[in-house]
C-alpha cells in the first residue's frame, strides 16, 4: 500500500507505538488519515484510549482500525472512540 500511495505522492508517517502516533498527529496537522493496527487484543484498550485523544485535535484526522476482533460490541466501541 505504501508503494501506491508514495507513488501518488502521499506523505507516510510511521509510528511504531500508540504514543509515537498521537505525538505525530500533533506535530503535523496535516495528516488526514491515521490507520491503527488493533490485531492484538491486549493492545485494544490502549488504541481505543489513543484514538479519543488523537479525535480531540482541532483538525483531526480520519482513523481507520484494523482489528481481528470480529463482534458488535468492538466495532461500537471503535466508533465510539471515533474509529471509521
Amino acid at each position: 500500500i505504501s508503494l501506491i500511495l508514495d507513488a501518488a505522492g502521499v506523505r507516510i508517517f510511521s509510528a511504531n507505538c500508540f504514543e509515537q502516533a498521537l505525538s505525530l498527529c500533533h506535530e503535523e496537522p496535516s495528516i488526514s488519515i491515521v490507520v491503527m493496527d488493533l490485531t492484538n487484543a491486549s493492545k485494544l484498550e490502549e488504541g481505543l484510549a489513543i484514538a479519543k485523544e488523537i479525535r480531540k485535535e482541532k483538525n483531526s484526522p480520519v482513523i481507520i482500525a484494523i482489528t481481528k476482533e470480529d463482534g458488535k460490541e468492538t466495532c461500537n466501541r471503535c466508533a465510539d472512540a471515533g474509529i471509521a
